[in-house]
């Protein structure tokens, strides 16, 4: 009979993350059939990041690969790249990269994709980040909670309201709830995480929801 060969891993999906919270991780050497990973403090274990960030330093060639420093606001790391598409870019880049991290010394990314973006993409992850954070930290709503949001005259009936009438069909972005409800700002996204939980909203984009 002939003998089974073990499968290769698969390539992860890529995770946002802070470059500031994945060098808080443990790094997990991995072997023949198992991807080196990092494990975060909240258990949760990743074989590649995606993270944007600036180039702080000209990118330069080491023995065997270009090398750069990229800072995110939260920490710096060392990106690592084989295949020379660093070299194309200069010092104050903002990048998008995609790689596989190595907390070693020095730490790095092994870079699979680095490509150029606007600026103003760097504020949309940050936002991005903090909507993920806190709707993993709230906890959900109790049962007053879900009934006060589907009461016609709660916040949450009148989010729905302004979410319908401004909606030109792109979605509508928090900060002009919060300019249309200019009384009930430190519970706006609150109550948008709550109507998100529930099904009844869906964000198209990072600060942007649509009715469903």
């Amino acid at each position: 009979m002939e003998a089974i060969t073990p499968t290769k891993y698969k390539r992860e999906s890529a995770v946002k993350i802070r470059i500031g919270d994945l060098l808080q991780g443990t790094y997990l050497r991995g072997g023949e059939w198992e991807q080196s990973s990092v494990q975060l403090p909240d258990g949760r274990k990743i074989g590649r990041v995606n993270i944007i960030g600036v180039l702080i330093e000209k990118p330069w060639v080491s023995e065997k690969s270009v090398d750069a420093l990229l800072d995110d606001g939260t920490g710096q790391i060392l990106l690592r790249d084989f295949g020379g598409q660093l070299s194309k870019l200069n010092v104050g880049a903002v990048v998008a990269v995609m790689g596989k991290p190595r907390l070693v010394q020095p730490a790095f990314i092994a870079i699979d994709v680095v490509q150029s973006v606007e600026p103003g993409w760097m504020e949309v992850r940050k936002r991005e980040l903090n909507m993920m954070n806190a709707t993993k930290n709230i906890a959900p709503p109790t049962p007053n909670q879900q009934k006060l949001i589907a009461t016609d005259s709660s916040l949450g009936e009148r989010l729905l309201e302004h979410l319908r009438i401004l909606d030109q069909g792109d979605g509508v972005l928090v900060e002009t709830l919060l300019r249309e409800l200019p009384q009930e700002q430190d519970l706006v996204e609150e109550a948008l995480l709550a109507l998100k939980r529930q099904g009844d909203i869906f964000e198209v984009k990072p600060g942007k929801f649509k009715v469903l």
